[in-house]
Parts: C-alpha cells; structure tokens; sequence
C-alpha cells in the first residue's frame, strides 16, 4: 500500500514539473508602468488627455479586449499607474507607439516601444523591452512621465510688477509716496519747540548770574 502511495505521489510531481513550463509559455505577460502627475511639472488638471497604444502591424498582441489599438482617457479623477498586461504567446519583433494627446488635438509626448519575444530554456518565452522618447533610434529610456509645456509654464510664479506710479497735479509721474508725513510734521515741531524752550532757559540762567 505504501508503494502505491509513494509510485502516485512520484508520478504526480513528474507531471506537475512537466505541465509548467508549456504553462508558462502560453502564458507570458508585460506590463509597462507609467507616471502620471497633475499639476505644477505634470498634466493640465483643466484639461482631458487621451493616451493611445498601436501597434506598427496587426501581428502585435494588444491588452485584452483590444485589436489594432488600445484607448485610454486620462483625468485627476482617476489613478493609473501602469497599462493593462499584454500576453505574448509567439516569439517575434513588436513595436508599438504610445502618444499621449490633449483634448484640443495637440500632441503631448510620443514614446516608441520595442518588444522582443524569443523562446528560451524549457520552451518559455522570453520578454525584453526597449523604450524611447519622440525618436524611434533616440536615446533610450526606463520610465513614462508626461508633461504639459503649457501646464508647466503656466505654473511658473508671476514676475512681480513694477511699483506703482501716482500722477501729481503738475501731470508728472512719481514713486508712490510710503509711510506717513504726519510723523515728520510733528518731530519738527517738537524739535523747534526744544529749541525754544533751551533758549529761554539759557537766557534765565544769564540774567541770575549777573544779579
């Protein structure tokens, strides 16, 4: 009884490490990750994005539920992080084009995806990926980021204004005046009447001595 036990037990682990690699194969999944800021150096919160992914021939898989191109409408109402996973059953050469477009029709940013899939040990296939920015042979890159350039100028702290100017009765142009010229009226009178009284003192001292 117990040889029948362990010959099942060992005929279940050889199939088990059999069926995971054709598994595996079939089921090979990418995921590009993308970074999404609203605001100051990132989107127009105003405004509604739509990001596309096409691929340059119909062989290219595309995320579930998709065909020759996948949509997604980008708000700050909504988090995403990353697009949906494609799975690649088939070795081959795949290049998509990400563009991202603002709702007035004006092109944001454009990246160019480059997947190889090759068979590799056991029969699984093997994913790498390469990503450029605006130029398909530009340099390469490892993350998503979009950006507005009107979002982000827009952003930029206003240059503060020239002071402002105030018209005399003359028509001639001036500085605004600042602080109070009560204070000064005051300080001189009171400065004059110190005077005063110091003289007034000096000459009472006089007239004593002389007595």
């Amino acid at each position: 009884m117990k040889k029948r036990s362990f010959w099942a037990v060992l005929v279940l682990g050889l199939f088990l490490l059999a069926a995971f690699p054709a598994y595996a194969a079939e089921q090979n999944h990418f995921t590009l990750p993308l970074t999404i800021t609203w605001g100051q150096g990132g989107l127009n919160r105003e405004e509604t994005y739509q990001l596309t992914l096409k691929g340059t021939n119909e062989m290219c898989p595309m995320p579930a539920g998709s065909r020759e191109e996948y949509s997604l409408k980008l708000s700050p109402d909504e988090s995403i992080s990353q697009l949906p996973e494609i799975t690649y059953h088939e070795p081959g050469d795949y290049r998509y084009v990400l563009e991202l477009t603002r709702e007035d029709g004006k092109n944001i940013t454009v990246y160019y995806l480059h997947i190889m899939a090759v068979n590799g040990e056991n029969g699984e296939i093997s994913v790498s990926s390469t990503l450029r920015e605006n130029d398909p042979e530009g340099a390469k890159t490892d993350q998503i980021i979009f950006v507005d350039a009107d979002q982000k100028q827009s952003d930029q702290p206003e240059e503060p204004s020239a002071p402002a100017e105030s018209t005399g009765s003359s028509g001639t142009t001036g500085k605004v005046q600042t602080g109070d010229r009560n204070t000064t009226v005051t300080w001189s009178l009171l400065l004059l009447l110190s005077m005063f009284l110091l003289i007034i003192l000096r000459t009472y001292q006089k007239k004593i001595q002389n007595r």
